[in-house]
């Protein structure tokens, strides 16, 4: 399983594997999101593999420095197996899901 598992286009398999994969398709992992005020903001994640609470701890180091803050908290709940966003404020925001490379 490659959970969380981002690769470089030089680590991607090459097109003639078994995956079919293009190698051009791995542009670097971004991660956005809409605070309460609507202001969006995008930040890169470094190319790697994760484990989830490292993965958790990039997104809240990404998420804080992205918003010059230390509002945004997100942990990895091993019971659920599921990642865990909230604010120390209280303050609603949202998580952008969408492949930036298909959207305009």
């Amino acid at each position: 399983m490659n959970r969380f598992y981002f690769p470089t286009n030089s680590s991607a398999p090459s097109s003639s594997s078994s995956l079919c994969l293009d190698t051009d398709a791995f542009p670097p992992p971004t991660f956005s999101f809409i605070d309460a005020c609507s202001k969006c903001y995008t930040f890169t994640l470094p190319y790697g593999r994760y484990i989830p609470t490292v993965f958790a701890s990039a997104l809240m180091d990404g998420m804080n420095t992205a918003a010059s803050g230390s509002d945004y908290v997100v942990k990895y709940n091993h019971i659920s197996e599921r990642m865990e966003f909230y604010t120390l404020s209280g303050l609603p925001f949202t998580l952008n899901f969408q492949n930036p490379s298909t959207t305009s």
